[in-house]
C-alpha cells in the first residue's frame, strides 16, 4: 500500500480544523497534522515534511501569506505546495492578506464543494508526486476529436528511409530546421550591444520587481520586468515567462496587473526561486497597433514574418538573463500561455539554451488558431502546398524538455497527434519522459490544475 500523503492544515478556529481533518483522515489517503497557532507553522512543517500545506489567509498576529513565505524561503521546506483555504470572501481580502502573490497553488473559499478540495488536492499532490514518470505525461485521449490532424512522420530522411540512429537525425534535424529559417527568414549574423538600463525598482512581498530596457538590434528596444526574489543564492535558475494578449501586456505577468491572479505566472516563479523575465511582446509597443509595428518590422526585414521578430525577442531575452551575474546560465527555462506559448514554441525551437518549455494554449497545430496572421506567419500559411507544421518544431527541441497544456479550446485532445508524432524522436535520443502533455479541460485559461503540472516539470529540470 502506498503511503498516505501527509498534509499540514493551519488555521487558527479549532473546530473547523477538527472537522476537516476528520473528513480528509476518513478518506484514507491523507495524513493530517493541525497547527492552529500560525507563527508555529514552519516549526510543525519542518517535523511533519508534509506532501501539502492547507492554510488559512486571515489570522491573528501572522497572516497566511506570511506564513507562505516563510515556507517557501525554508530550504527544507521550499517547494512544498500550498492550498489556501479562507472564509474570505472578497477578492480585496485576499490581497490584503496575500500581497502580490505567493507560492500558494489556489484559493479556496470554506465553503467550497468536498468534491473540489479533493479534487484539487489531487490534482496538486499529484503534480508534486508523479512529475517525472513518462506515463503520467503521455497518456494519450480515450478518443480523438473529428478532424484532428495526421501528421508526417518526422523519422524519416530525404529519401523515404527510416532514420534509426542519432546521427542520422541530426542531420536530419538540420534540415528542418533550414526549412522553417528559409521560411521565416534568417535571424541577424550580428547582435547589438544590449545596452541595458533599469528604469524603476519596487520591493514585493518574496520578490524585487524591476522594470528593465534593453535592445533588441540597433536603434531597436524593449521594456520587461525583471522579478528576482528576496532569498539569496549566488546562482539562480531562470525563466521567461511570455505574455498573453492582454492590454496590459507584460504588466499581467508580472504582477503589476493583478486582475487574473491565475496568470501572474512571473510572480508565482519568482516566489519558487527564480529569477524571471517579462518581456513585453513587441506588437503591444505604445503608438501604433498591431500590425502597425508588424509593418515597421517588415521594413527592415523584408523576409522576415512577424513571427520571426517574436523568436529574436526570445533570444534577446536568454541574452539579457545570461548578462546578469547572478543566473545560473546553464538553467534557463520559458513558459507562455496563449500569445506567449507561441512565443515559447519557436523561442524553445530554435534556441537551445532554453532547457525546459511550457507551451499553456497557444494552438500547437498551425490550424488551431490564428497562425495566419500578420503577426504570426502570415497568409502563407493558408496558401496550397504548404509544408511545415509544428511538430518539426517539437522535433527541433527534443531532446530538452516541453510541456503542453490544454484545455478544450486552442489545444486539447486534438493536440495529442503533435506530441505523438514528436515522441519518437525523443525516444531515440533518451529523453521520452522530457515530453509531456495534460488536458485540463477547463478553457482557454492557466488554472491551479495546470499550474501545479507545469511548475513541478519545471522544477524537476531547472532546480538543483
Amino acid at each position: 500500500m502506498s503511503r498516505k500523503k501527509r498534509i499540514l492544515l493551519v488555521d487558527d478556529e479549532k473546530s473547523f480544523t477538527t472537522l476537516l481533518k476528520l473528513n480528509l483522515e476518513e478518506t484514507n489517503r491523507y495524513e493530517v497534522r493541525v497547527e492552529n497557532w500560525a507563527e508555529d507553522a514552519v516549526k510543525a512543517a519542518r517535523e511533519f515534511k508534509p506532501d501539502l500545506v492547507l492554510l488559512d489567509i486571515i489570522m491573528p498576529r501572522l497572516p497566511g501569506g506570511n506564513v507562505a513565505a516563510l515556507i517557501e524561503a525554508d530550504p527544507e521546506l521550499q517547494g512544498t505546495p500550498v492550498v489556501f483555504l479562507t472564509a474570505a470572501v472578497r477578492r480585496a481580502q485576499v490581497e490584503d492578506h496575500v500581497p502580490g502573490a505567493t507560492a500558494a497553488v489556489v484559493v479556496l473559499a470554506r465553503c467550497a464543494r468536498w468534491r473540489r478540495l479533493c479534487r484539487v488536492l489531487a490534482f496538486v499532490l499529484a503534480g508534486r508526486a508523479a512529475l517525472g514518470a513518462p506515463a503520467d505525461l503521455l497518456q494519450p485521449p480515450k478518443s480523438l476529436p473529428a478532424g484532428a490532424p495526421r501528421l508526417a512522420p518526422l523519422l524519416v530522411d530525404g529519401a523515404g528511409g527510416a532514420i534509426t540512429n542519432r546521427s542520422a537525425w541530426l542531420a536530419q534535424r538540420e534540415t528542418l530546421r533550414r526549412k522553417w529559417i528559409d521560411f521565416l527568414g534568417d535571424l541577424p549574423a550580428r547582435k547589438a550591444p544590449l545596452k541595458a538600463e533599469v528604469a524603476r525598482t519596487e520591493q514585493c512581498d518574496g520578490f524585487t520587481r524591476q522594470l528593465v530596457r534593453y535592445q533588441i538590434e540597433e536603434g531597436v528596444f524593449t521594456a520587461a520586468y525583471l522579478l528576482k526574489p528576496t532569498t539569496r543564492k549566488d546562482r539562480y535558475p531562470a525563466v521567461v515567462v511570455f505574455h498573453q494578449t492582454v492590454a496590459t501586456a507584460a504588466a499581467q505577468v508580472a504582477g503589476v496587473d493583478a486582475s487574473v491572479p491565475e496568470l501572474m505566472q512571473g510572480v508565482h516563479l519568482a516566489l519558487r526561486g527564480y529569477i524571471v523575465l517579462c518581456p513585453r511582446c513587441y506588437i503591444f509597443a505604445e503608438g501604433a497597433g498591431y500590425s502597425n509595428h508588424v509593418q515597421a518590422t517588415l521594413a527592415k526585414h523584408p523576409a522576415w514574418k512577424g513571427m520571426t521578430r517574436m523568436l529574436w525577442d526570445g533570444v534577446r531575452a536568454a541574452d539579457y538573463l545570461e548578462s546578469l551575474p547572478y543566473v545560473d546560465k546553464t538553467r534557463l527555462g520559458c513558459l507562455g500561455h496563449s500569445l506567449g506559448a507561441k512565443e515559447v514554441l519557436y523561442a524553445a525551437a530554435f534556441d537551445e539554451r532554453f532547457k525546459t518549455a511550457v507551451f499553456s494554449e497557444g494552438g500547437i497545430g498551425i490550424g488551431f488558431s490564428n497562425w495566419e496572421a500578420i503577426w504570426y506567419l502570415s497568409g502563407a500559411v493558408k496558401e496550397p502546398g504548404f509544408a511545415l507544421e509544428h511538430h518539426q518544431l517539437l522535433a527541433l527541441i527534443a531532446p530538452r524538455a516541453f510541456l503542453l497544456l490544454g484545455g478544450d479550446s486552442a489545444d486539447g485532445d486534438k493536440s495529442w497527434p503533435f506530441i505523438e508524432a514528436t515522441l519518437p524522436v525523443y525516444k531515440l535520443l533518451g529523453a521520452p519522459g522530457e515530453l509531456g502533455w495534460l488536458n485540463h479541460r477547463a478553457g482557454h485559461r492557466y488554472p491551479p490544475e495546470a499550474r501545479a503540472v507545469a511548475e513541478e516539470f519545471i522544477d524537476r529540470r531547472l532546480r538543483p
